[in-house]
């Protein structure tokens, strides 16, 4: 028999090895991404306030909205542009999605969901708690 000191890992523990590292890996890059994903969240619930300050400061009808006929650069960042007649129904959802992430920890895509889905969300989730 050889001795406790000389036995070396078998090939199934480096196999197993490689595999917890690259997990480590992954988990590491995961809670990354998860904090920058909180940092997206946090950032468009500030833009979101600060669209209803503005709301609530006037009308939706002072509200302008400018549609460009030009592209816009993208190293400035994307964004959509809206027509006049859709700020109110697109802040209507945004003050939605805004209280499913301040009551509920939620965050929903106003981009896809309509006001009406919006609404039954928020009023399921109500209807649960109590």
């Amino acid at each position: 028999r050889a001795p406790l000191a000389e036995a070396r890992p078998s090939g199934r523990a480096k196999t197993h090895r490689r595999a917890l590292l690259a997990l480590e890996e992954e988990n590491q890059r995961l809670q990354r991404e998860i904090q920058r994903l909180k940092a997206q969240v946090d950032q468009e619930a500030r833009e979101v306030t600060e669209a209803r300050a503005a709301v609530d400061g006037g009308s939706l009808s002072s509200i302008s909205c400018t549609v460009e006929e030009t592209q816009p650069d993208e190293q400035k960042g994307h964004y959509d542009p809206v027509p006049s007649d859709q700020v109110g129904p697109l802040v209507n959802r945004l003050e939605l999605v805004a209280q499913l992430m301040a009551r509920y920890g939620r965050a929903y895509d106003y981009r896809i969901y309509t006001t009406r889905e919006l609404q039954e969300i928020l009023g399921g989730l109500e209807r649960s708690r109590r």
